[in-house]
């Protein structure tokens, strides 16, 4: 699984394992798709 979350007007897609109570993030990597699915003309703001 993977999250996307936006760091300084950029989208990053964080890859994580779930177990039991615990998340462990595996990397963060910079994604020119998920920022223009999910971030673009939010720039701006």
């Amino acid at each position: 699984m993977a999250v996307v979350v936006k760091v300084d007007d950029y989208a990053w897609l964080v890859p994580y394992v779930e177990k039991d109570e615990e998340i462990f993030l595996k990397a963060i990597i910079p994604s020119r798709r998920a920022f223009k699915q999910y971030l673009k003309g939010q720039a701006d703001e």
